[in-house]
């Protein structure tokens, strides 16, 4: 049995390397479509995670939202009107 060569085939996908090309290319990056918000990581207690991401299973909505809500309340309690 002959051994097939796929290569042809995922170059079409990934291309060799040596072109540059500006379709592939785009100019503006995710972070910057996020208007008026940021992107950043915390290192938070896997219980809390846990509550959050079954809280976001019942309510029907995102993690994202469930963080919003929970530092806007926190912002409210602790009169933080920024």
């Amino acid at each position: 049995m002959t051994k097939k060569n796929f290569r042809k085939g995922i170059d079409i996908f990934f291309g060799d390397g040596a072109e540059n090309n500006s379709e592939n290319n785009p100019t503006v990056s995710g972070d910057e479509q996020l208007k008026g918000e940021k992107k950043a990581t915390f290192i938070i207690e896997v219980d809390q995670l846990e509550k959050m991401k079954a809280l976001a299973f019942w309510e029907r909505t995102t993690l994202k939202s469930i963080l919003k809500q929970s530092l806007d309340l926190l912002f409210i309690k602790k009169e933080l009107n920024i």
